[in-house]
Protein backbone atom coordinates (compact mmCIF):
# COMPACT_ATOMS: atom_id res chain seq x y z
CA UNK A 1 0.00 0.00 0.00
CA UNK A 2 1.26 3.51 -0.53
CA UNK A 3 1.79 5.75 1.98
CA UNK A 4 -1.25 7.04 3.94
CA UNK A 5 -1.53 10.59 5.38
CA UNK A 6 -4.19 12.11 7.16
CA UNK A 7 -5.73 15.67 5.12
CA UNK A 8 -8.85 17.76 5.25
CA UNK A 9 -10.69 16.28 2.92
CA UNK A 10 -10.53 12.81 4.22
CA UNK A 11 -11.62 13.60 7.49
CA UNK A 12 -14.48 15.69 5.67
CA UNK A 13 -15.49 13.35 3.33
CA UNK A 14 -15.79 10.23 5.77
CA UNK A 15 -16.06 11.19 8.90
CA UNK A 16 -20.13 10.02 8.52
CA UNK A 17 -19.02 6.62 7.35
CA UNK A 18 -18.60 6.22 11.69
CA UNK A 19 -21.44 5.77 13.79
CA UNK A 20 -21.05 8.52 16.61
CA UNK A 21 -21.96 11.99 16.17
CA UNK A 22 -18.80 14.14 15.93
CA UNK A 23 -15.96 11.19 15.76
CA UNK A 24 -12.04 12.89 16.73
CA UNK A 25 -9.64 12.93 13.53
CA UNK A 26 -7.76 9.76 15.07
CA UNK A 27 -11.31 7.56 14.50
CA UNK A 28 -11.55 9.01 11.00
CA UNK A 29 -8.43 8.26 10.30
CA UNK A 30 -8.32 4.70 11.39
CA UNK A 31 -11.56 3.87 9.53
CA UNK A 32 -9.94 4.84 6.51
CA UNK A 33 -6.95 2.80 7.31
CA UNK A 34 -9.05 0.21 8.24
CA UNK A 35 -11.02 0.25 5.11
CA UNK A 36 -8.07 1.09 2.70
CA UNK A 37 -6.33 -2.33 4.20
CA UNK A 38 -9.69 -4.60 3.72
CA UNK A 39 -10.40 -3.38 0.21
CA UNK A 40 -6.56 -3.66 -0.90
CA UNK A 41 -6.47 -7.43 0.56
CA UNK A 42 -9.74 -8.33 -0.14
CA UNK A 43 -10.92 -9.24 3.49
CA UNK A 44 -14.17 -8.47 5.06
CA UNK A 45 -13.95 -5.72 7.81
CA UNK A 46 -14.42 -7.24 11.31
CA UNK A 47 -16.78 -5.24 14.25
CA UNK A 48 -15.47 -7.77 16.57
CA UNK A 49 -15.34 -4.91 19.19
CA UNK A 50 -18.63 -3.82 19.48
CA UNK A 51 -20.48 -2.83 22.45
CA UNK A 52 -22.49 -6.22 22.80
CA UNK A 53 -18.79 -7.73 23.06
CA UNK A 54 -18.08 -5.68 26.15
CA UNK A 55 -20.99 -6.52 27.44
CA UNK A 56 -20.55 -9.93 27.11
CA UNK A 57 -17.39 -10.13 28.62
CA UNK A 58 -18.61 -7.71 31.58
CA UNK A 59 -20.98 -11.17 31.98
CA UNK A 60 -18.87 -13.41 31.91
CA UNK A 61 -16.58 -11.64 34.55
CA UNK A 62 -19.23 -11.55 36.77
CA UNK A 63 -18.82 -7.54 36.43
CA UNK A 64 -22.65 -7.51 35.75
CA UNK A 65 -25.55 -10.08 36.67
CA UNK A 66 -27.63 -9.77 33.57
CA UNK A 67 -26.97 -9.18 29.82
CA UNK A 68 -29.61 -8.42 27.38
CA UNK A 69 -28.80 -10.06 23.80
CA UNK A 70 -31.09 -10.02 21.00
CA UNK A 71 -34.11 -8.59 23.28
CA UNK A 72 -33.64 -11.54 25.24
CA UNK A 73 -32.87 -10.58 28.90
CA UNK A 74 -30.25 -13.42 30.78
CA UNK A 75 -29.96 -12.99 34.34
CA UNK A 76 -26.91 -15.20 36.22
CA UNK A 77 -27.43 -17.05 39.35
CA UNK A 78 -26.97 -15.33 42.64
CA UNK A 79 -23.85 -17.47 43.83
CA UNK A 80 -21.98 -17.29 46.68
Amino acid sequence: MPKFVPNAFMLNKFASKLEKNDPKPWEIYAWCVRDAMANSSGMKVSNFWNTENFKYSDYVQEKTNEISIDGKTYKAPNIT
